[in-house]
């Protein structure tokens, strides 16, 4: 009997045993990092909650924890409560079926579905909310809390289902719905909004927020958003209206992307006042003797232009001076003419610096020359680097705020620690740069000696890149202090990079000068490096290009007379055409050395450029540039048919105005742009007979203006045999008769058009054995059949 009993109880242990075997290794499986919970009735259910509280007990609710798929059914409950607890990244989807609806049914936060993470852990989710069905979101007007809310870790997929949000009121400062971003590709979300309510200065007030807003971007693909933005019932004739921040679509980074339909209604009082996302707004803070001016337009020697987004700088005469995006990241071009001056004045706007940008792409263009002259230690004299929120809307820093210089004259004066020069990015591709970087003193203990030392700062820093592609660069180390001072001196690199090691892989310049001036000649292998911060104190390193077959110029000296000069001819001649029509008055064509300045770095000068026959130009190098360059041309009564004449030269002796050359390729304007329009113009030939890849762009520019290219000519390509690839833009809508007409070499054809209206019966005569890589779908299909013989078809 014992040893049955014993027998018993071993069965019975080995069973226990193996069924702990068995949930042990369920429990370790189980994905725990996501805990889903979903109230109703004030009750909680949760994804890894006992057997009474496991979401599985409620109808209308399941919950796939190996997928991270929670599906509603004709589901009715209070709120979902998604939590990530651990810094991976998740994808997690709410599949909406049938007819739902969450509703407030408890005091405090009203957020219906939320989205949030252990503070202790960085996790991101990736939240997609699909399915055909319906969900409605039903909250109480007075709260002011998001309906959906998900941290700045969680981003918001959209595909599906009809979203109905009722009764929903938020105040300036927050959402209907917000995440780091938001893409919708299908489905339709609808809206009704409600202002959030409370007392201003006792006064009752009515605050509008957005409907959605994210950190990074906001992405309307497809799909249709419909709101419908409430006035509040029995509203005070005493109550104010707050519609500053009334924004549809709110994105703190990127501009939204609208390809869907997003719709207003509102109350004809306030209609106008509700935008769908924000306009271009450039703000201005311009320091003068009296008083800080906001608008350009009121201070003599400036000019803005808000369409173009253009400042221009002619005789300007003033203090500092800061611009800045009020909401997404912006271009900027000055325009600087004639000389103009930044100083520092009795007090500063910031003390980062003199011309100061942010959220912006700043251009400086021009044949003018600006001269910033700073007395502000340690500050930066041109500072572009994110600082200002206090002037924004959109708080950011989006690491992209560029610097080009591409003509003008800059000449900075002042010492800053963080450069003369401070932006994400640097790029110089004509122009001339002009740094005069003082230097600060002190004393330090060198091997037990207490001795004066002296610091020359850096001259241009980043923290992204440098480009330099042409131009003078001229960084003169000023010394303030007699000789006996300066027992010892500190060169910062000249040219930086900020916490980036690799920095030869960022520096990168080619076709310039770079002129150094110091004290003592010390700069010598110290121009380019990086630095980097460590316990708080600046260190630097620096770093030796090869800088060899760039046509790059470094020169040394201890006084700007003793700088060596360099041969204009190592730089390339632009702009001068071999023909040009007889006009009775001098031609003088608008040429261009390298990225040099005329009248800084060479003069022009012109013989026999009135009558009929051989002209010439001559070019001397003066300042830092020597030799000369000598090149002819003909004035004619008549152009050649194949002239090399650009339509878009400056210069007295134009051809058609009509036509327009680039470096490939004739256009011929069919009808012009303007600043809000796109231009149209029709391809009608090459520039050079032996391209091979014929690329016909979607859009090109002439002076600054957008053309779209529409058609291509009669015979623009015809018997050429060269040509093997032919890439066709996606505005083009017609070929006119034989534009390709025996160009038997061509093999390969892309047409990114989707809808070419009119392809002429001859345009690929002799043309044979192509393959053609089209849209799909796309009408031209049958024609190109017809007309190729041998052709075959890759869909896109």
């Amino acid at each position: 009997m014992m040893s049955k009993v014993r027998e018993c109880k071993k069965i019975w242990f080995l069973v226990m045993l193996f069924m702990s075997i068995i949930f042990m290794g369920k429990s370790v499986m189980a994905d725990d990092s996501v805990e889903v919970t979903v109230t109703v009735d004030k009750d909680n259910y949760y994804s890894n909650g006992n057997y009474m509280s496991n979401i599985s007990k409620l109808n209308g609710v399941s919950y796939d924890e190996t997928k991270r798929e929670l599906t509603l059914n004709n589901f009715t409950g209070d709120k979902i409560y998604i939590f990530v607890k651990d810094s991976s990244v998740k994808k997690f989807t709410l599949r909406i079926l049938g007819n739902n609806t969450l509703s407030k049914k408890i005091s405090g936060n009203s957020t219906l579905i939320f989205v949030n993470r252990d503070y202790r852990f960085d996790g991101q989710l990736d939240f997609s909310i699909v399915g055909d069905g319906s969900l409605t979101l039903d909250k109480v007007k007075e709260d002011g809390n998001a309906c959906i809310d998900c941290m700045d870790t969680v981003g918001i997929t959209y595909d599906g289902p009809t979203m109905n949000i009722k009764n929903c009121s938020t105040d300036s400062s927050d959402s209907v719905v917000g995440a780091d971003y938001f893409t919708m590709k299908s489905g339709t979300i609808n809206m009704d909004i409600y202002p959030h309510i409370r007392m201003v200065d006792e006064v009752e007030t009515y605050f509008y927020g957005s409907l959605i807003m994210t950190y990074s971007r906001i992405d309307i693909l497809s799909g249709e958003i419909n709101a419908s933005y409430k006035m509040p019932e029995n509203m005070s004739s005493q109550a104010n209206m707050d519609l500053e921040k009334a924004v549809v679509l709110k994105s703190r980074l990127e501009k939204p992307v609208i390809k869907g339909k997003v719709n207003i209604n509102a109350d004809s009082r306030i209609k106008d006042k509700i935008k769908i996302n924000y306009d271009k707004e450039i703000i201005f803070r311009i320091k003068t003797e009296r008083k800080t001016v906001v608008n350009p337009n009121e201070i003599e020697g400036l000019k803005w232009d808000p369409d173009s987004m253009t400042l221009t700088m002619d005789g300007y005469d003033g203090e500092e001076m800061c611009i800045a995006s009020k909401y997404y990241h912006e271009s900027v071009k000055v325009v600087i003419k004639n000389e103009n001056k930044i100083h520092s004045g009795s007090g500063t706007i910031v003390s980062d610096g003199m011309f100061t940008i942010d959220g912006i792409d700043i251009t400086f263009t021009g044949d003018g020359k600006l001269i910033l002259d700073s007395n502000v230690v340690n500050g930066s004299c041109v500072f572009g680097q994110e600082y200002w929120n206090n002037y924004n809307e959109l708080t950011k820093d989006d690491n992209k705020e560029n610097c080009v210089i591409d003509g003008p004259i800059l000449n900075i004066k002042g010492f800053g620690y963080r450069g003369l020069v401070y932006f994400d990015n640097f790029i110089m591709k004509s122009g001339k740069l002009i740094m005069n970087n003082g230097s600060s003193s002190g004393f330090e203990e060198i091997n037990e000696e207490r001795k004066s030392v002296s610091y020359f700062s850096y001259a241009i820093l980043v923290s992204n890149s440098v480009e330099i592609t042409g131009g003078t660069i001229v960084i003169k180390d000023k010394y303030d202090f007699p000789d006996k001072w300066s027992e010892v001196i500190y060169y910062y690199p000249a040219i930086s990079t900020r916490n980036i090691e690799n920095a030869n892989n960022v520096i990168n310049v080619k076709d310039c000068v770079i002129a150094f001036v110091d004290y003592k000649n010390g700069i010598k292998g110290k121009e380019f490096g990086y630095s980097y911060i460590v316990d708080e104190d600046d260190s630097y390193e620096y770093i030796q290009k090869d800088l060899s077959n760039k046509n790059v110029f470094l020169l040394y000296a201890t006084d700007y007379r003793y700088l060596d000069t360099v041969d204009i001819n190592n730089f390339s001649l632009n702009g001068l055409n071999k023909e040009y029509l007889y006009t009775g008055k001098d031609i003088k064509p608008n040429v261009k050395v390298g990225g040099l300045v005329e009248g800084e770095d060479y003069i022009v000068r012109y013989k026999n450029n009135k009558n009929l026959g051989k002209a010439s130009i001559v070019i001397t190098g003066i300042g830092l540039y020597r030799g000369t360059i000598v090149k002819s041309f003909e004035i004619v009564k008549k152009l050649s048919t194949d002239s090399d004449v650009n339509k878009n030269d400056n210069s007295n002796g134009r051809a058609n105005a009509n036509t327009y050359k680039d470096k490939k390729y004739v256009y011929r304007i069919l009808k012009k742009a303007n600043a809000k329009k796109y231009g149209k113009v029709e391809i009608i030939g090459l520039r050079k007979k032996n391209i091979k890849t014929v690329k016909i762009q979607s859009v090109i520019k002439i002076k600054g203006k957008k053309y779209k290219v529409v058609s291509i000519g009669k015979k623009a390509f015809a018997n050429n045999k060269k040509i093997k690839k032919v890439v066709i833009g996606k505005y083009v809508s017609k070929i006119k008769s034989k534009a390709f007409f025996g160009c038997s070499s061509i093999k390969n054809i892309v047409i990114n058009s989707k809808n070419i209206k009119s392809i002429a019966k001859k345009s690929f005569g002799k043309v044979k054995n192509v393959k053609v890589t089209i849209k799909k779908g796309a009408k031209h299909e049958k024609i190109l059949r017809k007309l190729i013989k041998k052709v075959s078809f890759k869909y896109v």
